[in-house]
């Protein structure tokens, strides 16, 4: 529910902001996803942009943001713009005599930006087309003045009835609601709605909570619980609680993405896989992406994501306080090394993500990295990191993402990482070496969008264990003797011609692929 106090004093530009304030679960990003993803909101503004500011905002990295959403097309591109003046002139150019919408989320009024600040990442667009609107998602009404904003609303509490029929809506999803909810349990459910404080999130990871069963002396239990302090969080204290201990795994190794990331499932899946988080089930029949989908389904199914669906892609994401949980979750094991970072990393640490493109922060991180590591995730643009010093400090590896990573050449010391079974790499890169082919553990090799190589090394088909090779289809048509990765998945392209390795008795042995098979090279005889 919205309540509009009467309107402050409003900007003198043409853009008009308007700021949406409530305390955290209130839904306040909800609402504005909700306003973003209108289809009258989509025709009415020539561009739209979603940029997530959080914590101590950067004001070049808020700029690259909005630059990326509104055009994905920059892609990582702007990566190299280091100076903020080079962007500001980036985002004139672009959003010049175009109606845009600009949805700013989660600003901290207790963050050191004053609003002078504010206006100076936003100077390029206050003399843009009349009509431009930003909406700023804030905790506080001081993050509202910090824009001046034209326009505050405030998000209030659910009701009771509303709050019920949140927790039944995830309770029973997917079930036929009339016939699943008995009388009694919907009794039940009440009276723990009113325990919830109008709380949407509350609302849904309670349904989450109940939804694991529909016993009704489990339903009691639950309802007896005395809950103190934050509902919230006490809440989501109690859904780890329930968790599995593999979903739990699962969970906190999410700790290392930054918060509001865009999750792709597929892409978790695998790096569970890789760390030994799913393991096979004999019997079931089940491959272990399977299983993996069924934990990603049951973390979903408890509200730990919500589904993100952006044209034919859905993506999923956190909400900051579950995100919250999860680092709380994984201090002795997960870590982000962030700009600045001075403080210890314990030895206890296996999975670490890297957000810094610091050269200074870089070399200290790898004087930092404990020796046991399985993860290494680089979102800043770090190519440093190949080199043969640094991987030779992470024999354990299990799962590498550089593909954020600016760099042409993989290094022969790749090898040494005998253990790895996820790794993904830059579009940038024009050539692997054979060295590569001696990582036999491997799962998944994938590239980032499309890639640079000329061709596969021929070593590659010696990687029995490989079962994702995200690489464009032609790549795969060029390997010779791919009959061996009997393990392979997805789609392939395979192309008959004479010499080893190409007969199209090659493909006989592999069973599991899901995808697309195209045969080229077939002649009438």
């Amino acid at each position: 529910m919205l309540t509009e106090p009467p309107s402050p004093h409003c900007t003198a530009c043409k853009v008009v902001s308007i700021s949406i304030v409530g305390f955290g679960g209130l839904g306040k990003t909800t609402l504005a996803q909700s306003v973003y993803d209108d289809l009258r909101v989509k025709s009415h503004f020539d561009l739209r942009a979603w940029a997530h500011v959080s914590g101590k905002p950067d004001k070049v990295e808020l700029a690259k943001q909005i630059l990326r959403s509104a055009n994905p097309r920059y892609g990582g591109s702007i990566d190299k713009d280091a100076t903020f003046p080079t962007l500001q002139l980036k985002l004139n150019r672009f959003m010049s005599s175009e109606r845009f919408l600009i949805v700013l989320d989660d600003i901290w009024g207790d963050d050191p930006f004053t609003n002078d600040a504010y206006n100076e990442i936003l100077s390029p667009l206050t003399s843009m087309e009349s009509g431009s609107r930003i909406i700023a998602v804030t905790r506080t009404p001081k993050g509202a003045d910090m824009l001046d904003a034209s326009h505050t609303y405030y998000l209030n509490a659910l009701g009771t009835d509303d709050c019920w029929s949140l927790i039944k809506e995830s309770a029973f999803r997917g079930c036929s609601t009339h016939e699943e909810c008995t009388e009694e349990l919907e009794q039940i459910g009440r009276k723990i709605a009113t325990k919830l404080n109008g709380l949407p999130l509350a609302a849904k990871l309670m349904g989450g909570l109940l939804g694991a069963t529909k016993s009704t002396k489990y339903w009691r239990i639950i309802s007896e619980k005395e809950f103190s302090g934050d509902i919230t969080l006490s809440l989501l204290r109690l859904s780890y609680s329930y968790l599995p201990g593999r979903l739990k795994q699962c969970f906190a190794f999410c700790s290392i993405f930054p918060k509001n990331w865009k999750f792709d499932q597929t892409t978790l899946v695998r790096l569970w896989m890789a760390n030994g988080f799913i393991q096979p089930q004999s019997g079931t029949g089940k491959r272990m992406e399977d299983l993996g989908t069924d934990y990603f389904n049951l973390l979903l199914s408890r509200s730990f994501f919500h589904a993100l669906r952006q044209g034919r892609r859905t993506h999923y994401k956190m909400h900051d306080l579950i995100h919250d949980m999860a680092v709380s979750a994984s201090t002795e094991d997960c870590c982000q090394i962030e700009p600045g970072m001075t403080r210890r990393i314990p030895s206890t640490v296996r999975h670490v993500s890297v957000t810094t493109g610091s050269l200074q922060d870089v070399n200290a991180a790898i004087n930092i990295l404990p020796k046991n590591l399985r993860t290494v995730i680089v979102f800043g643009n770090w190519p440093h990191f190949l080199e043969d010093d640094s991987l030779g400090k992470l024999k354990n590896l299990r799962a590498l993402d550089v593909c954020h990573c600016d760099f042409t050449e993989l290094p022969p010391a790749i090898s040494c990482l005998f253990h790895l079974r996820y790794l993904s790499l830059s579009r940038t890169i024009r050539s692997l070496p054979e060295s590569i082919s001696k990582l036999l553990h491997l799962q998944t090799l994938c590239f980032e969008d499309k890639c640079s190589l000329d061709k596969l090394p021929a070593g590659i088909s010696r990687l029995v264990k490989l079962r994702h090779l995200g690489i464009d289809m032609k790549y795969i048509a060029q390997l010779p003797g791919i009959g061996r990765l009997i393990n392979l998945q997805g789609s392939v392209e395979f192309r008959v011609k004479k010499g080893g390795g190409h007969a199209l008795q090659e493909l006989k042995g592999i069973k599991g692929l899901h995808g697309q098979l195209k045969i080229k090279g077939l002649t009438m005889s």
